[in-house]
């Protein structure tokens, strides 16, 4: 199997933070991670036309400043951003919600799980659609 090497990640919780730098440890493959805690700064970084855009994004859904919502809209928009990757990432799992985000662009939607070896096989899957699949 084969993986993305530049992940970005926005979620404003530094616990999360933390557990998916964990989980993206656990994989056979060395990554890159880029994190903001902060989606305004996320925002402007990737807005920069000299930093070099990431092979995948996810994004919390829920944050203050700038919402799940209006980042996925907001990098959708930038160029060179329409076809990579972006996940959506909330603790809901309402289905409602996942038809929005893949309406609004995401190629995903993650429901966050407890546990951090639910959360590798979770990326694990994410993986597989996305390189293998294609």
């Amino acid at each position: 199997m084969s993986y993305p090497t530049r992940i970005l990640l926005i979620d404003d919780d530094e616990d999360d933070g933390y557990i998916f730098n964990i989980a993206l440890n656990s994989l056979p493959h060395n990554f890159e991670l880029l994190y903001y805690q902060d989606s305004e700064k996320a925002l402007a970084t990737l807005s920069n036309t000299a930093f070099n855009p990431p092979d995948m994004l996810f994004i919390d859904w829920n944050m203050p400043k700038l919402s799940g919502n209006h980042c996925l809209e907001s990098i959708r928009k930038l160029p060179g951003y329409a076809t990579i990757p972006i996940i959506i990432c909330s603790t809901s799992h309402n289905t409602e919600l996942q038809k929005e985000v893949r309406q609004l662009g995401a190629s995903h939607f993650l429901a966050k799980p407890s546990t951090i070896k639910d959360l590798v096989e979770k990326l694990k899957d994410i993986f597989f659609i996305r390189w293998e699949n294609n």
